[in-house]
Formats: structure tokens, C-alpha cells, sequence
């Protein structure tokens, strides 16, 4: 049986996460009624505060490809640094700068729920 995705090198061959690209091969599948299907996708609603979240957990994913850098500052409070196009392993965490977002996010969240 052949996988339905995973993380694949360019040359097609399993790879590891940190090491491959995810690919889904999700699309046209035909069932009969009453199949099964189990679909697991490397994204759902998460755990926990995503501001909490380990920054180096948010660059693998941002070298991965399914967060942007963009998003990662939005959606995490991570800071990255570097061109994700030009050389995804080349991407660091300016931990300053996402210690510094994450400190502005608390105060911003703490000032609006106490309504001052």
C-alpha cells in the first residue's frame, strides 16, 4: 500500500520531517460505501497558547512550508530571520525581537481584558 502522504526528498524518497518537503496525495481517492478513510494533515487547531509555543517548533515549520514567516510572526510571535526562498536551513529566530512581540501581545491582551 502506498502512503497517501508524507515527507518526501525531491528525488520522491521518504525523508524525515526536518529533512523533506510534505506532499499530500489526498486528492482523487475512490472509495466504495462503508470505506474508511483515515486522513491525518499537518495542521489542525493546535494545543495550547500558540504564543507559547517552543520557537524553534515554529521555525521548523516555517522551513517546512506550512507556516509562512509572515504568519509566524502574526499568528506565534515569532520572529524570522532570513529569505525562506533563498535558503530555508539559512532561517533563525531573532529570539530578541520574538521576545519582545511576545511581550507587547501580553501587555496589549492584559490592558484589553481588564478594559483599560
Amino acid at each position: 500500500m502506498r502512503p497517501l502522504g508524507g515527507y518526501f526528498a525531491d528525488s520522491g524518497a521518504a525523508a524525515a520531517p526536518h529533512e523533506g518537503r510534505w506532499h499530500s496525495g489526498n486528492a482523487d481517492i475512490a472509495a466504495a460505501p462503508g470505506t474508511l478513510l483515515r486522513v491525518r494533515t499537518p495542521g489542525a487547531g493546535g494545543w495550547g497558547a500558540a504564543f507559547a509555543r517552543d520557537p524553534e517548533a515554529v521555525l521548523r515549520d516555517v522551513r517546512d512550508g506550512f507556516v509562512t514567516p509572515g504568519g509566524a510572526r502574526v499568528d506565534y510571535g515569532v520572529v524570522i530571520l532570513g529569505d525562506v526562498d533563498a535558503g530555508p536551513d539559512e532561517l533563525t529566530v531573532d529570539r530578541e525581537a520574538t521576545e519582545a512581540l511576545r511581550r507587547d501581545a501580553v501587555r496589549r491582551s492584559s490592558t484589553t481584558e481588564d478594559g483599560s
